[in-house]
């Protein structure tokens, strides 16, 4: 782990040997303006592409897996994890875990499926050692529980991959983009815009751009239900990582007080639910790929690109940056890796 670079370990030097990280990602993930689009909708536009953490299959998700991974590994001689039909998250922990040799087993539960979600769904269950899925989210609590009790070395990945661990991920995130500003690859952002889940990437965003002291508001675009996408837990899960990452860092100074209400969140871009496409972010993902060449899937990404170009007027003067987060490599080459 000598070799491990990156600014969260920089910036906290005894906190590997604390918090080690499987290594998957690569890292930074480019900045660039997003100029067309940007003339389009009268906004200086950038994007930060987290599309592209992953060699293999990209995403927020695989900043998030690095820590827990590692933390699976050494703890655990399988994981267990639960995710909606379709998601980039059963995806990610079903690849990573076999590419590390860790037996992964999903619970899934039904959501409509549009081409793109069944072909992620096929895939996520191909790679997975098993997975079986429920017609309600209300059961996912005992099957959990079901299976720690059988099973002791059974790891339960946190909904989403967000908890206090993985949220560090987000926070070198932060930092990471402080870093690129100072060394000039992109100018200092007024506003960064990231879709809001189960929180971790908002609150890791906000708390590593505030311990790299860079000044810009970060708005969260709520795509899930407000009973887990919402200030209250996103700023615990804030508080919460930055106070692992002091104990764990031995650096009092990195735990910040983040409350609800130094989160701004916007709701009204979901449109009729979580995983339910809009036709807002169907026009602002189509406007994105003609005029940048990038994609936006339904979800998160393009119902949070779509709040962009809403705000447009707001954001007149102002330096945006756009934090893509979906996956942009294609799947294929997962079934050929496996094969």
């Amino acid at each position: 782990m000598a070799g491990v670079t990156r600014p969260l370990f920089e910036r906290y030097p005894k906190l590997l040997a604390a918090a080690p990280i499987v290594e998957i990602g690569a890292f930074p993930t480019p900045v660039a303006p997003l100029k067309s689009l940007g003339a389009a909708w009268g906004v200086d536009l950038w994007v930060k592409r987290d599309d592209v953490t992953g060699e293999d299959f990209g995403g927020n998700k695989v900043r998030k897996l690095e820590f827990l991974l590692a933390d699976a590994k050494a703890r655990a001689e399988r994981i267990w994890a639960y995710a909606v039909t379709g998601s980039n998250w059963a995806v990610a922990v079903a690849h990573y875990g076999k590419r590390f040799g860790i037996p992964v087993d999903l619970l899934l539960f039904k959501r409509p499926l549009n081409p793109y979600l069944k072909k992620n769904l096929e895939l996520a269950r191909g790679l997975a050692r098993s997975s079986k899925v429920t017609r309600s989210v209300a059961t996912i609590p005992f099957h959990g529980l079901v299976q720690l009790v059988s099973n002791l070395r059974t790891y339960v990945m946190p909904p989403g991959g967000s908890s206090a661990l993985s949220t560090l991920g987000y926070i070198n995130a932060g930092l990471e983009l402080a870093a690129q500003v100072k060394s000039g690859e992109l100018p200092r952002p007024d506003v960064v815009v990231v879709a809001l889940g189960t929180g971790g990437t908002l609150a890791g965003v906000h708390a590593g751009l505030r311990l790299a002291e860079l000044n810009a508001e970060v708005i969260g675009v709520r795509v899930a239900d407000r009973i887990i996408s919402n200030a209250t837990f996103t700023a615990r899960i804030a508080r919460r990582a930055t106070a692992l990452l002091a104990r764990r860092s031995g650096d009092a100074s990195a735990a910040i007080a983040v409350r609800a209400r130094d989160l701004r969140i916007v709701h009204e871009f979901i449109g009729k639910g979580y995983g339910i496409a809009t036709p807002a972010g169907d026009e602002a993902a189509r406007e994105l790929e003609e005029r940048e060449g990038l994609k936006a899937e339904s979800t998160y990404t393009a119902k949070a690109l779509a709040a962009v170009k809403a705000m447009a007027p707001e954001f007149r003067g102002k330096r945006v940056l756009f934090w893509l987060t979906c996956n942009s490599r294609p799947i294929e080459g997962l079934v050929v890796r496996h094969s």
